[in-house]
């Protein structure tokens, strides 16, 4: 095989101006020089080798972005391969696997441990105020942080186009939820100790009474939590409400009302009314309302317990018909301003 000719030494170069042209004078060289010494013998040890040259003009190249640019050249190339498919697919699913486990086995060591502890739901832990604090948006707002990777895939699965800015709003509403959602089951399936949505669906489905088979199928794809789970929550739930409306019922500055119902607490016996044909119910619902009254925050009115005295209606017994009717008639009709 005859040797190039060093014509680009002797021209100063002259004739590779281009970098496809000193391209080809390098591989030219490569083939002249070391017959079998190939390219990718070349790349892989450039960036596998521990010399200090070698690995100094490797950093160099990572540093600079080349890599992200050769991937992308990769891609465009060879996108449509098989082999090259499913080690771009085994990748993502490496970086999508450690982020859960910043969440679950090595959330300790992991940057997102008070993420892991709000994500993890003890049922005696359960309170009232953790239920009503629940959002979806904040829980979206933490998968966001948390799993950055596996929220970029689920939105590029599951996501799709609207027309209209509204329709776009909902659109992208309704995956927020949907990611959110599957992101759950699959923590749950990673690890049951990040229970904090499925405990909550858990609720939802015992207000709605589903019945237990249906829990345990959920349950099995992390939808929500086991049946067993699940009564431990309720009685817990319900000792916290019995706190908090112990609370309620002792603070003075709130007026306190319960509802009626079917049940005679003075004869300790069920009666039939309008509201509640049958005789008898298999539960008992009682319900604390606190009436919160502006007007007894106001400086120098009224404490509530003046508006609650029995003292205060007996002495107002009758009044409303001292009324002159002039005045009572006027008090009850609309005027004008009243049916703008």
């Amino acid at each position: 095989m005859q040797q190039p000719q060093s014509q680009p030494h002797s021209n100063g170069g002259a004739l590779c101006s281009t970098p496809e042209d000193k391209t080809i004078e390098i591989l030219a060289f490569m083939r002249a020089c070391y017959r079998h010494f190939f390219l990718h013998q070349f790349l892989d040890t450039l960036f596998t080798s521990q010399h200090s040259m070698l690995k100094h003009s490797a950093n160099i190249f990572m540093m600079g972005g080349g890599a992200l640019h050769l991937m992308d050249i990769w891609w465009t190339k060879c996108k449509h391969d098989a082999g090259f498919q499913d080690w771009v697919v085994g990748c993502g699913a490496s970086v999508c696997a450690k982020e859960c486990s910043w969440l679950s086995d090595r959330a300790s060591e992991g940057p997102h441990y008070e993420d892991a502890q709000f994500l993890h739901v003890s049922p005696k832990d359960l309170m009232i105020s953790m239920v009503e604090s629940f959002w979806m948006r904040d829980l979206t707002d933490c998968y966001e942080h948390t799993t950055p990777h596996l929220q970029a895939f689920l939105r590029t699965v599951i996501g799709k186009e609207s027309d209209g800015e509204e329709e776009a709003s909902s659109g992208r509403n309704m995956d927020d939820v949907s990611c959110s959602t599957i992101t759950s089951m699959i923590l749950n399936q990673h690890s049951h100790l990040l229970n904090y949505h499925p405990t909550m669906n858990t609720l939802v489905l015992w207000d709605n009474q589903v019945p237990k088979r249906v829990v345990q199928l959920l349950n099995r794809v992390g939808w929500c939590a086991s049946h067993t789970s699940q009564g431990c929550c309720v009685f817990h739930l319900g000792q916290d409400a019995v706190r908090v409306a112990r609370i309620v019922a002792c603070d003075p500055s709130k007026l306190k009302l319960l509802q009626y119902d079917n049940f005679n607490w003075t004869a300790r016996a069920w009666e039939v009314s309008a509201t509640h044909g049958a005789a008898q119910h298999d539960q008992v619902l009682v319900t604390l309302i606190a009436l919160h009254r502006s007007d007894t925050l106001a400086p120098g009115a009224p404490p509530v317990q003046h508006l609650a005295s029995i003292k205060h209606f007996e002495a107002s017994a009758g009044g409303r018909h001292r009324l002159s009717p002039n005045k009572a008639l006027k008090s009850i009709l609309p005027s004008w301003e009243d049916q703008k």
